[in-house]
C-alpha cells in the first residue's frame, strides 16, 4: 500500500517536473528572448541610496558607473553619514563640497586628514 503511495507521488512529481520545464522552454522561446533589455540608471539610484544610507549599494551604484559623486558626497554630509562619506570621497568625489556641507566634526576631521595626507584612509 505505502509502496504504491510512494510511487505515485514520485510519478506526479515527475511529471509536475516535465510540465514546468516544458512551459518554462515554451515561454522562454515565445516571449522572453523578444523582451527589450533594462535601462538602469544609476545616476539616480545612487543618489536614493545615499538617501537611504545603504553602503553597500552606493558601492555597486559608483563600480557600475554611476558619476554623480559630488551630488551624493553633499547629500551623505548633510545627513552625517561618516561611511559613505569616506567612500565617495575616495572614488573622487570633491572634498569642498562634503566640508561645505558637513554638519558632523567626524566628517570635518576625516576630510582634513585626507586633503592632508596626515593619515592614510583605507
Amino acid at each position: 500500500m505505502f509502496e504504491l503511495l510512494f510511487l505515485s507521488l514520485q510519478n506526479i512529481l515527475e511529471f509536475a517536473r516535465t510540465f514546468c520545464y516544458g512551459w518554462y522552454r515554451f515561454l522562454n522561446k515565445k516571449y522572453l528572448k523578444n523582451t527589450p533589455k533594462v535601462e538602469v540608471d544609476y545616476n539616480k539610484l545612487l543618489k536614493e541610496s545615499t538617501e537611504l544610507k545603504n553602503l553597500e549599494n552606493v558601492k555597486y551604484c559608483v563600480d557600475h558607473g554611476a558619476n554623480n559623486l559630488n551630488e551624493c558626497v553633499k547629500i551623505a554630509s548633510q545627513n552625517s553619514n561618516y561611511s559613505i562619506v569616506e567612500y565617495l570621497i575616495q572614488k573622487g568625489a570633491d572634498t569642498a563640497i562634503a566640508l561645505r556641507y558637513s554638519k558632523s566634526p567626524n566628517i570635518t576631521n576625516m576630510i582634513y586628514r585626507f586633503e592632508h595626507n596626515s593619515e592614510i584612509i583605507k
